[in-house]
Order: structure tokens, then C-alpha cells, then sequence
């Protein structure tokens, strides 16, 4: 469902500060093509999450953090914080916050953190 795959090129990943929002379109376009029901840059009254992914049972909220500008766990209390899941409270899905940073030396994810609600 969700997991890497391999027959993706690294291109699809972060290379630069000026190609980080091409990155994340990127990333979206890759799990629309997956079948999956993707919308980026949610606005809510609070901020804007990245990425929502939902699919039948689950719902993944995305921030990105790009390595010199935070790290997956400031990604992840920026979802938090900014309560994202809000508008999701009467869903009976289950309600997943991934926070990412993107390692700009390597060109691929630094790290990330996962919460479920």
C-alpha cells in the first residue's frame, strides 16, 4: 500500500531546497498512480498539511521537513499542533501522522516518525 517501491528512481526524492515542493507533488503523483486518493497543501484554519493519502480504512497526514529545516518530530508536532485530524474526528477510519524530513546529502528520506490516532 504505502511502502517504497523500488521501481521508482531516486529522482522522485528530495535533491535541493528549490526542487522540495516538486519532491512532495512528485510523491503524490506516485501514490495517485498507486490507486490511492491523494490531495496536497490541505488548508484548514490552523496551517496546511503537505500531504492527506486516504484510502479505505486509513488516513495518512504528511508533513515534510526538509533536513536544515526540521527534523520528523518537528514535522509530526506541527501536525499535531496544528490539528490536522480535525476535520477527520467523525471518520471511523483509522488516522495515521507521518512526519518526514528529507536528507538533502543523500537525496532520499532522513528519517521519519509515525503517531496513530
Amino acid at each position: 500500500m504505502l511502502g517504497v517501491n523500488k521501481n521508482y528512481p531516486q529522482a522522485y526524492f528530495c535533491t535541493s531546497r528549490t526542487n522540495f515542493c516538486e519532491a512532495t507533488t512528485q510523491m503524490a503523483f506516485i501514490l495517485q498512480k498507486e490507486g490511492q486518493f491523494v490531495h496536497t497543501e490541505v488548508h484548514c484554519a490552523t496551517g496546511r498539511a503537505d500531504c492527506e493519502v486516504e484510502t479505505e480504512n486509513t488516513i495518512y497526514i504528511f508533513e515534510f521537513k526538509l533536513n536544515g529545516n526540521g527534523t520528523a518530530e518537528d514535522a509530526l508536532k506541527q501536525i499535531q499542533e496544528k490539528h490536522y485530524a480535525d476535520k477527520y474526528k467523525s471518520s471511523k477510519k483509522k488516522i495515521v501522522f507521518i512526519g518526514t524530513s528529507f536528507d538533502e546529502e543523500r537525496k532520499t528520506i532522513g528519517e521519519y516518525l509515525t503517531e496513530t490516532k
